[in-house]
């Protein structure tokens, strides 16, 4: 796939504000939502930021009484001309990395901090977690991936990043990185199963109910990108707590994958919300999946409990 083809990054935040019908003007005609839209149904333009004109994908929003509203926007790497890009903030040129918005004023959204990788890396994944109660700090922390694609959508240098960001509104040059996540334990599932991440460190989500960070990356032993599970109830001690993949993901599956393959039809199967054994980590929302050949296939790859395979077995939960 073309380099530019992996996705549409846009230089600006838009912020719409929605409402049940269109604003209606003095002469009680609707007014335009924005006129450089094509068509607007529902909302309507308040305000934007170029974000220094940095290439984006994955915007993140967090608003509440006491922390406020702010966004927190993941970029790609710069593959529009390769280089750094003038951070007006610090005064220095920066890699794409992470943009911090405050948006308590729609109208006039401020970037009070960016947080930039050390080379060209794509960082589209960011999530965040507040008044954090796990490490008993209270404190604000964020995540995001950090990978350097070299050919495609596989890449080298691939890691997880977590960084304190309690001082945002105040301080942000205190923002810091505490902990890094660049794979699983060695021969975890298997002799040479499991280690540094390999393919991508693709993005992820951080529970604040449950401390644990779901996260898409490739590692030894599989085909493609599986789901792992992180503990990182205490952040500056990340600690691995296992991993899903559907069948014939892992290598040596050769009779799922044969399985797979010999399929003629899709079906879609509805998995969630997935919860381990040891303890409880629960996505809460339903996931759900397009499996190639699922029909075909023996029934007992495709019902809901054993849709995903996990060093934890997966189960199902109502409710």
């Amino acid at each position: 796939m073309p380099r530019l083809g992996r996705g549409i990054a846009l230089a600006s935040v838009l912020l719409l504000l929605a409402s049940c019908r269109p604003t209606p003007t003095a002469g009680g005609e609707p007014s335009a939502a924005d006129p450089r839209a094509e068509s607007a149904a529902n909302v309507r333009l308040v305000g934007h930021h170029d974000l220094q004109g940095r290439e984006s994908l994955v915007v993140t929003t967090l608003s509440d009484p006491a922390n406020g509203s702010w966004v927190y926007v993941g970029h790609h790497e710069s593959y529009w001309d390769g280089k750094p890009k003038l951070n007006p903030i610090t005064g220095r040129e920066e890699w794409n990395g992470t943009s911090i918005l405050d948006v308590d004023d729609p109208a006039s959204p401020r970037l009070v901090w960016h947080i930039p990788n050390e080379a060209d890396r794509n960082s589209r994944s960011v999530s965040a977690v507040y008044d954090y109660t796990f490490d008993g700090s209270g404190r604000d922390y964020l995540i995001r991936n950090s990978e350097a694609l070299t050919e495609g959508e596989t890449g080298m240098d691939l890691k997880y990043q977590i960084f304190d960001i309690t001082d945002r509104a105040t301080d942000p040059s205190k923002i810091s990185l505490v902990a890094e996540i660049t794979g699983t334990p060695p021969d975890s599932c298997g002799r040479g199963c499991g280690g540094r991440f390999i393919l991508r460190a693709h993005k992820g989500w951080w529970s604040p109910d449950t401390g644990y960070f779901y996260a898409a990356s490739g590692e030894p032993g599989f085909r493609n990108v599986i789901v792992q599970i992180f503990d990182l109830r205490n952040p500056r001690e990340p600690r691995f707590i296992g991993r899903s993949w559907l069948p014939g993901l892992k290598q040596g599956e050769l009779r799922a994958a044969a399985e797979l393959r010999a399929g003629s039809a899709a079906a879609d199967v509805r998995v969630g919300p997935l919860c381990g054994s040891q303890r409880e980590f629960c996505t809460r929302l339903p996931v759900r999946i397009a499996v190639l050949g699922a029909r075909s296939a023996p029934n007992r790859y495709w019902q809901p409990a054993k849709g995903l395979r996990g060093d934890i077995t997966p189960r199902l939960r109502s409710g």
